[in-house]
């Protein structure tokens, strides 16, 4: 989760509220949503001087934006830059793994709701998708949120010879393709599940 909350600092600050609705809907099948885990979090990130905040009252109540520090930055881009690992780990399977144990008229009915389960995931991500602006306008957006708020500069300094535009659409182009990602994963699952389902009942 560390990961994710400095990189969502990164692109803008945000307050605890604010991190958590995001990664509700666009983290939920990488990491908890959970208040406590991101807040548990947070405070690592401060204890560790990667990330700071700025505290102010509105409507009577006391907010706190956290916005990333240059230590945060390099410890972002240190662990963005190093290959990644396939850990998908589903403890859930285990249940298909052992149902053989389950009597054989509970096994269609268990499947038939895995199935669908994945099938309203589907529909969910394929809205997030279908509401998203196409990724020339939401460049064009990002650059004007960072020239309105003076974060151009900052920007910069964790680019190396590319402009600003630049990396702003190579960001656009791989958060997109996560999302593609994702929809084709659960795809596959639908596709294996409804076929294997074919193949349990002919036995």
């Amino acid at each position: 989760m560390e990961i994710i909350i400095l990189g969502l600092l990164i692109i803008q600050k945000n307050t605890i509220y604010e991190l958590r609705k995001i990664i509700k809907t666009k983290f939920g099948s990488m990491c908890s949503n959970s208040t406590g885990s991101i807040q548990a979090t947070i405070k690592k990130l401060l204890e560790n001087g990667m990330v700071v905040f700025i505290e102010y009252v509105e409507n009577s109540i006391n907010k706190k934006v956290y916005m990333i520090t240059d230590e945060g930055k390099k410890y972002f881009l240190d662990n963005v830059s190093k290959p990644m690992f396939n850990k998908e780990k589903n403890i859930e399977l285990a249940k298909f793994f052992f149902m053989g144990f389950v009597t054989p008229d509970k096994r269609i009915d268990l499947i038939d709701s895995y199935i669908s389960q994945l099938k309203a995931n589907k529909k969910y991500f394929n809205q997030i998708l279908n509401s998203a602006p196409d990724k020339e306008s939401a460049t064009a957006s990002y650059m004007n949120y960072l020239k309105e708020n003076g974060l151009i500069k900052n920007f910069e300094k964790m680019l190396s010879s590319k402009s600003v535009l630049c990396s702003v659409q190579d960001i656009a182009t791989f958060q997109y393709a996560s999302l593609d990602l994702i929809i084709a994963k659960v795809d596959f699952e639908i596709r294996w599940f409804t076929d294997f389902r074919k193949k349990l009942t002919k036995i």
